[in-house]
């Protein structure tokens, strides 16, 4: 039975089976969702009938909400008393669909609780208010002089007044830094919620070079596409470099109907410069253990004198596996233990795990599907068994930061 309230929605069931509910909830104002109510199977042969069927309506067409009761958990903290979790084919199978299909778990806070306080969780003398929030917390500050050693030489506004001037003067004019700052100010609020909830927050260092990643990728600017002026177009539909003296390995993987697949992915420095690209041929049946294995396939082509960079932004185009790595670093620092397949990320100085659309990994991308024909190592680009194909991309996107 489905019930709603006919004055405010309007609800049409598209599937429905002992284990699911699927319609579109048309909300009055609100747009349309796809909305699928669930119980699932204690079987897991049953359960996996479950991720099929709610397999099928997961696209972008429209968002898509699943909740109910799945009779399965991926990790300790989901379950309390009984026995002890483990990882089992029905955990690994639920884990699958939820990586395959680009969804996410909305966590639960816990009851709200009213606070009289209304200072800087950083800062305790000053008021959390718009000019704080804008540009007077320490914490926006210190992340600014660190990009500005950097050399992206970003402006610091004094109240929110001045705030909205300035970057009203940059609209048109320097757009990229504009989504710098507001990036920056973005992501210090990010970390300022995980300090109030979990009493730990980013780093400078993380926040800066996360900056630098996403900054080109977001627009929280409220203007027209037309005023996006060309080069930023350019910028935020390519790939862009890591912060001064990083290095940048993007990773991909490629995967084919008879399970033959290949991982592939390119070192560039903040010059955009290439350092290394890789590929390499395996068997494997799931798209984003294909897209892990690039990752993990690491160890065996970096080399000693990249250790001696500043830090390593390894990036990637699956939303979930760049996620998953990000919680694992989280677990790293509190539990001072790491799997021995990434071990070898404990020679750099500092790493980060970042997402980044297809468009800005077109020749990690390449490599991934080159590898399905063999595997290889191009440490230079006069090597003559480099395609046309990977140097023209490579010239673009170099052409596209202004650099040739």
């Amino acid at each position: 039975m489905v019930l709603w309230r006919n004055d405010i929605a309007d609800f049409s069931v598209i599937e429905s089976s002992s284990q699911l509910v699927v319609g579109n909830l048309n909300v009055v104002g609100k747009g349309c969702w796809k909305v699928a109510s669930v119980y699932g199977s204690t079987d897991v042969q049953e359960r996996k009938l479950l991720w099929d069927s709610l397999g099928r309506f997961c696209s972008y067409e429209l968002p898509f909400v699943i909740g109910g009761d799945f009779n399965c958990v991926v990790s300790q903290e989901e379950k309390r008393g009984g026995k002890k979790f483990r990882l089992s084919q029905g955990s690994k199978d639920f884990q699958s669909f939820l990586i395959n299909n680009d969804l996410h778990e909305v966590k639960s806070m816990g009851p709200r609780r009213i606070s009289s306080f209304y200072g800087c969780p950083r800062c305790y003398e000053l008021v959390e208010d718009n000019n704080h929030i804008g540009g007077q917390c320490v914490k926006i500050r210190k992340v600014v002089a660190l990009l500005n050693e950097w050399g992206l030489y970003i402006s610091v506004y004094q109240c929110f007044k001045d705030y909205l001037e300035g970057l009203q003067k940059l609209i048109g004019r320097e757009d990229l830094a504009a989504n710098f700052y507001c990036t920056v100010v973005w992501m210090v609020w990010k970390s300022r919620c995980k300090l109030i909830h979990t009493g730990k927050e980013d780093s400078d260092n993380s926040i800066s070079a996360n900056v630098i990643s996403y900054a080109v990728q977001s627009n929280f600017l409220n203007f027209q596409l037309e005023n996006w002026d060309t080069n930023q177009l350019r910028l935020s539909s390519h790939w862009h470099p890591p912060p001064p003296r990083w290095i940048k390995i993007n990773v991909d993987g490629a995967l084919k109907k008879n399970y033959r697949a290949g991982v592939g992915g390119v070192a560039r420095d903040d010059k955009g410069r290439f350092l290394i690209a890789f590929g390499n041929t395996l068997q494997q049946w799931d798209a984003a253990q294909t897209e892990l294995c690039a990752v993990l396939f690491l160890k065996n082509v970096v080399k000693d004198w990249m250790f001696e960079a500043q830090g390593l932004i390894i990036e990637g185009d699956n939303r979930n596996i760049i996620k998953f790595l990000q919680k694992s670093i989280k677990n790293w620092k509190v539990s001072r233990a790491i799997e021995d397949s990434l071990a070898f990320l404990l020679d750099f100085k500092q790493v980060i795990f970042s997402y980044s659309s297809r468009l800005g990994n077109n020749l990690a991308d390449m490599c991934a599907n080159l590898s399905l024909e063999g595997s290889f190592l191009w440490e230079d680009l006069l090597d003559k068994s480099i395609p046309p194909s990977f140097l023209h991309c490579l010239k673009e996107e170099c052409d596209a930061l202004g650099r040739s």
